[in-house]
């Protein structure tokens, strides 16, 4: 789990970056980047893309080739990042290509679905069904979700098999994803009540799961959900009329318009869709989370009507 002191590190660097500082984001990255051990791997990757959008080509390879000693690797896509443009014909960039991308394909062959169910104490209120976002596991985004064990819901957190680095996956294959959500929920088992979840790509899935009725669920529950709003609102028009929505959204998350876009379509849909804003936050989990699950649950639970 991202600790506060990292996520206010990386919103650091990503706003020197974003404004065009960066020179000053590689020195704060030099500076405190150590503080973070734990997440060498993306200050690496973030040193080398640093490094080649100023120039410096031998500071970008280096760093590439410790994450490379250090038995890291990255998904190709994260290669393609413009940022190493300048290091990407180089013969020492096209050998590290192959360490990754070899390493990459071993760890897709070995991964497999995994999932962790949380009981609660007492009477049991509900299934909760929990995808994490892209980059994301069970690790890394399962205490965010435990609140909602003390609420009286049990929790499974499910994690994808498709890798995108290290000890972290994402859903970009929907048909695969699909397969393995539902073969989840037929090993943990029915329950009166089933209220889809996630984060990000994790939420977007949720939601598209639940309005496209391929899971029987009560509703959805989605943290700053990630999703192509045209394929979304054809869903919102024919999904089972008794479904509920409710979502946590930033004010200044990239998903933002498409979230407010999304719980219009709905609501003319007929179907209730409660928005949770949160002033100034990005694309991320707020820190009363929480307290949103609370409130998102009680309102999945009601009765239309």
């Amino acid at each position: 789990m991202e600790t506060p002191a990292f996520k206010h590190f990386r919103a650091r660097l990503f706003e020197l970056y974003g404004r065009g500082a960066r020179g000053e984001a590689l020195r704060l990255l030099e500076e405190e980047g150590g503080a973070f051990p734990e997440f060498e791997s993306d200050i690496l990757f973030w040193r080398a893309c640093l490094a080649g959008c100023t120039g410096d080509r031998e500071g970008a390879l280096a760093a590439l080739r410790l994450a490379a000693e250090r038995g890291y690797w990255y998904h190709e896509r994260m290669l393609r990042d413009p940022d190493l443009d300048p290091i990407r014909d180089s013969e020492a960039m096209v050998e590290l290509q192959r360490i990754f991308q070899e390493r990459y394909q071993r760890a897709q062959a070995e991964a497999r679905p995994q999932r962790e169910v949380w009981e609660p104490a007492g009477e049991t209120q509900g299934l909760l069904v929990v995808l994490h976002g892209a980059g994301g596991s069970i690790a890394s985004e399962g205490p965010y979700w435990q609140p909602a064990v003390e609420l009286g819901w049990r929790v499974a957190m499910l994690q994808s098999s498709q890798v995108w680095a290290p000890g972290r996956y994402h859903w970009q294959d929907v048909e695969k994803a699909t397969q393995e959500v539902l073969q989840h929920l037929e090993q943990v088992g029915a329950a009166p009540t089933t209220v889809l979840a996630g984060f990000s790509m994790g939420g977007g899935l949720a939601v598209r799961l639940t309005l496209s009725g391929t899971v029987s669920a009560r509703g959805f529950l989605a943290v700053a959900p990630a999703f192509r709003l045209e394929q979304m609102v054809p869903l919102a028009a024919a999904a089972p009329r008794d479904v509920r929505g409710y979502i946590v959204i930033g004010t200044q998350d990239w998903s933002y318009n498409a979230v407010m876009s999304l719980a219009s379509e709905l609501q003319s849909a007929g179907l209730s869709c409660a928005v949770e804003e949160y002033e100034g936050l990005d694309h991320d989990y707020p820190a009363e989370v929480s307290s949103s699950l609370r409130r998102g649950l009680a309102f999945l639970q009601q009765r239309d009507g």
